[in-house]
């Protein structure tokens, strides 16, 4: 019995100590996380998901770019090395009910180092530097462009959840993400409507908002 009891504690100490299966991505490529095993779909509208802002090899802001869009992140290393990320998914009455951690290892093509330079376009360049001096590599990482309609921004997430659930009850293919305002080192939580890949449509949409009453600023960004 004493035996039974020295292993158990052995394999508990040993799988707390033990470093994480890590997937590997490339250094320059976005990827899209989501939960791997929490349902969402038409129900996202139903749960928060707190997604914490993802830890690079350097604890640097320059080491990564990301963007919350309710449930998923869009995550972008510009760094080789380790990156974690939590996920909380809690209900509208801030029960948690599931958690989530994505680790990542992120290398260059090659597995050589990568200087990330973005062009007047919005277009990511990715210029692998080889450890032979004579041969460079520039990769375009093309990225499309995509609007998409605010309708507010608060610090508060309640605030927000609760202007997201009014536009859809509406119809509206409203979410809710945040940005980290680094002057004022505030987190605000954005509601926006949409991703579309036609300007045109988007206008329409404004156009319906602006109809029943709301405030909306239409914009543009690369994904």
């Amino acid at each position: 019995m004493h035996l039974l009891r020295f292993l158990l504690l052995f394999i508990f100490i040993f799988s707390c100590n033990t470093e994480p299966i890590r997937k590997e991505i490339i250094i320059g490529k976005t990827i899209k996380i989501m939960p791997s095993n929490f349902g969402t779909g038409n129900l996202s509208t139903n749960y928060n998901f707190l997604w914490s802002k993802p830890i690079g090899p350097n604890n640097s802001e320059t080491d990564l770019e990301f963007k919350i869009q309710n449930d998923k992140m869009l995550f972008t290393p510009f760094s080789s090395g380790n990156y974690d990320i939590d996920l909380t998914i809690e209900n509208l009455n801030n029960t948690s009910l599931y958690q989530e951690t994505f680790s990542y290892y992120a290398v260059g093509d090659n597995n050589t180092p990568a200087v990330i330079l973005v062009d007047s376009n919005g277009q990511v360049i990715v210029e692998k530097v080889s450890t032979n001096k004579k041969e460079k590599n520039i990769i375009e990482n093309k990225k499309s462009k995509v609007w998409t309609i605010q309708i507010m921004s608060d610090p508060s997430i309640e605030v927000a959840r609760k202007k997201q659930l009014e536009l859809n009850n509406k119809g509206f293919d409203a979410y809710t993400e945040s940005i980290f305002i680094k002057d004022k080192n505030v987190e605000y939580w954005r509601v926006r409507i949409g991703n579309f890949t036609n300007k045109e449509t988007g206008l329409k949409v404004v156009k319906s908002l602006e109809k029943l009453g709301y405030d909306t600023w239409f914009t543009s960004f690369y994904q």
